[in-house]
Parts: C-alpha cells; structure tokens; sequence
C-alpha cells in the first residue's frame, strides 16, 4: 500500500516552495540566469605569445578571428584573447561615448565591470560592481578594496569610431574567469554620453557569454613556437 500524505505535509511543502519563491535573491538570480540564457558565444583564444600592444589602436591581425563579436546594427564590436594570466578587450564605439565590459564569476553575487568615461576632460577606466544585473543596472565602487582588474588601457579614435583597449587580470577583486566555462559578459556604450557611466540607463546594453579557450582547445604549436595555430571546431562550441 503506497504511503498516505496528509494534507499537513503538502501544506508544509507547499509554503515552503511559496517562501523560497519569494525570496528577492532568488528572484533576481532567475532573472539574471535568462539574460545569458541565448546570448551569443564569444571564444578567447588562448595565446600566450600574443604581441598585442594595448595603445587604442586595432591592426588587422592583432586579435584571433575567433575572438571577435559585432553587432551588425550598429557596429558595436568586441575583440578578445587571453594569455595564462591576462585578457586582451578591444570595444569599439560607433560613437564617441562611454564604454563599459562587465564579467561575472557568479551571477548570483552579481557582474564586475571596467567603465570608461570622462572625468575632468580626461578619459578614465573604473572597476564598478552591480548586483542587480540588468539593461538599467547602477555600476557602483566595489565593496572589495584594490580590485586590481584592470592592468592597463587606452583610447583612442580610429576609422570614426572611439576604440577602447583593456588588459584585464583574470583573476581580481571583482572576477575570476575560469578557462572552459561560459562566462556571462555584459558590453555597453552610449554613442552621445561620455562622462564616467554610473548606470546602463540610456546606453545601448548586450549580453553576451564569453568562453575562455584552454591550450587543448584551441592551440597547436608546430614548428616556430612564436606563430601558433588556433584550432575551433564550430560543431562543439555551438552546442555549450
């Protein structure tokens, strides 16, 4: 004879199920979760004898073609490789307004963002933190001192467009970006708006996921060791 539940038990389950749905952490992790959902792929090769130079400036062959990402309506662009302890960024604002890159370790707790703004005439780059991620989300000071994401950067104008480049640390105060896992990524601009964003409200926001490839992925050194080969198979990364 099967077990009897009494309607106490399923009354017991049932406000449990209601407490845990009303919980705004919860809420708002769920929320966070779709974004990322159906968010175009990004692979960073990985290359560890990368001769980019972060100076604002994007020659053709600076970035691997695999590491690339442009929004065909209005030419919004991210390029991106890593080496074993660093990313390479290039964004690329069909304007000449703010920027900003955000990574998150765990949607949960929220995204780690660089911003790039005007402060006193002089572009700057930033770490902010949100733990509301959103279109409209508050880019705040990090709560965590010395966040040491960013190592170096650069603007400048190229081809109409304000090109920003980033050296980022892998692992920092605000992320830390584990190689062979999709990582949700947040890229925003304001194409008018230049002084130091301290939300997304206005800009035009797009989320991304961004996969950090390991050696075995992606790198096949023969012969000089200075010239790898990025190797990509679209049959696996399409389905991650």
């Amino acid at each position: 004879m099967a077990p009897m539940i009494s309607v106490a038990s399923l009354t017991a389950v049932a406000l449990v199920f209601l407490a845990l749905s009303l919980v705004p952490g919860a809420k708002a992790h769920e929320a966070a979760e779709e974004l990322f959902e159906d968010a175009d792929i990004v692979l960073a090769p990985f290359d560890n004898h990368s001769s980019i130079i972060v100076d604002g400036t994007v020659a053709a062959d600076e970035y691997s073609s695999f590491g690339q990402w442009k929004d065909p309506d209005t030419g919004f662009g991210m390029e991106i490789v890593r080496n074993a302890s660093s990313a390479f960024v290039a964004l690329s604002n069909p304007g000449f307004g703010w920027i900003a890159l955000g990574f998150s370790s765990d949607l949960e707790e929220g995204v780690g963002f660089v911003a790039l703004g005007v402060v006193n005439d002089t572009f700057v780059a930033e770490e902010r933190w949100t733990s509301n991620v959103s279109d409209e989300s508050s880019l705040m000071v990090p709560e965590r001192p010395n966040a040491k994401a960013i190592e170096a950067f650069s603007i400048s104008q190229q081809d109409g467009q304000l090109i920003a480049e980033l050296q980022v640390s892998l692992d920092s105060g605000i992320w830390s970006l584990e190689p062979g896992v999709l990582i949700p990524t947040v890229v925003a601009y304001n194409e008018t708006s230049s002084g130091l964003p301290t939300n997304l409200t206005g800009g035009e926001v797009h989320f991304l996921r961004t996969y950090l490839l390991r050696e075995q992925d992606d790198s096949l050194e023969s012969g000089d060791s200075s010239q790898p080969t990025f190797l990509c198979c679209p049959a696996w990364w399409r389905s991650l």
